[in-house]
């Protein structure tokens, strides 16, 4: 899966933010550029750092002060582990869903196939005497009165 730049901003300021550590542009550049990213100089670095861990008064003024991670962000990061973890879990549930159905499917073949082979096998006659015959046919005559 690709890396997002902002995701790792929030995550970064996340961990900072357990750590009650407020972050710089310039550590945020640090650790963006240390996990691979190839951060562009100029405003890009300061629009990331103003939008993850900005006040309002920050923005407004277009001031990187030494910050924590604001609500807002943290809101979305929670949003993003949340679409996440709801993808792997739809994922999850096809593939059960799919062995379910095969599971099923065989079983019902197992049950056809089943009855056929009882219906083609032949089955030992059976044979009644004389006498159980007369005594069934008491019991018959006596059940109709």
């Amino acid at each position: 899966m690709e890396k997002d730049i902002y995701i790792e901003a929030i995550k970064f300021g996340k961990d900072r933010l357990r750590k009650k550590i407020t972050t710089t542009s310039r550590d945020l550049d640090e650790y963006l550029k240390s996990r691979g990213f190839d951060v562009p100089n100029g405003n890009f670095l300061n629009t990331i750092f103003l939008d993850v861990f900005g006040t309002q008064f920050m923005k407004d003024r277009h001031l990187p002060e030494p910050a924590y991670l604001n609500s807002d962000a943290y809101f979305k990061l929670l949003d993003y582990e949340e679409l996440k973890q709801a993808r792997k879990s739809s994922k999850e549930a096809k593939t059960m869903a799919f062995w379910a159905i095969c599971i099923s499917g065989f079983l019902a073949l197992f049950s056809i196939g089943l009855s056929f082979y009882q219906i083609k096998t032949q089955t030992n006659e059976i044979y009644i005497s004389q006498e159980q015959f007369e005594e069934l046919k008491q019991l018959s005559i006596k059940s109709e009165i």
